[in-house]
């Protein structure tokens, strides 16, 4: 499948509406934030991190459609590799990345952006259509990760403190 910004825009809807879809059920079954993650949400920017609702799941699931789940990969929305997902205020996190703050931050760190972008579909739109410029390394996806590197980084040197349990 090609991707440009004629098929972002065709498939925008569906991402949407399986996003929503996604981010209800956590929502309704995820955990609030312990102070610790509240904390880490907090240094990545995020506005009202009490919203912040998250999911440990054993793989991030792809969407059941499987032009969508296509779609998916290869605009990097969810691979192989995704160990978390932030859908505005709801954050799946694989197992492996649960207790990982570089994981946690990155997630929070799109949360942020979700907040500053005003909601979910504009953040997917955003999000999705930097993929229609044939690179995966720009805005949203770089920014939190670059940043969370440099927030652990931070932390590690005593310069940022989060509250513990």
């Amino acid at each position: 499948m090609a991707i440009c910004l004629k098929t972002v825009e065709s498939f925008l809807p569906r991402v949407l509406r399986w996003a929503e879809q996604e981010q209800r059920n956590v929502l309704r079954i995820g955990l609030p934030l312990c102070q610790e993650r509240r904390s880490l949400a907090t240094l990545a920017g995020v506005k009202s991190p009490e919203e912040i609702r998250i999911l440990k799941v054993p793989f991030i699931s792809p969407p059941g459609d499987p032009e969508l789940a296509a779609f998916a990969l290869l605009t990097g929305l969810i691979t192989p590799q995704s160990t978390g997902l932030s859908l505005g205020y709801a954050v799946l996190l694989r197992v492996d990345g649960w207790d990982d703050p570089l994981t946690q931050i990155e997630k929070f760190i799109h949360v942020a952006q979700h907040e500053r972008l005003g909601g979910l579909e504009q953040f997917l739109q955003y999000y999705i259509a930097e993929f229609a410029h044939l690179s995966p390394n720009l805005g949203l996806k770089l920014q939190a990760s670059s940043s969370a590197t440099g927030i652990l980084n931070e932390m590690e040197k005593g310069a940022l403190h989060t509250a513990r349990m």
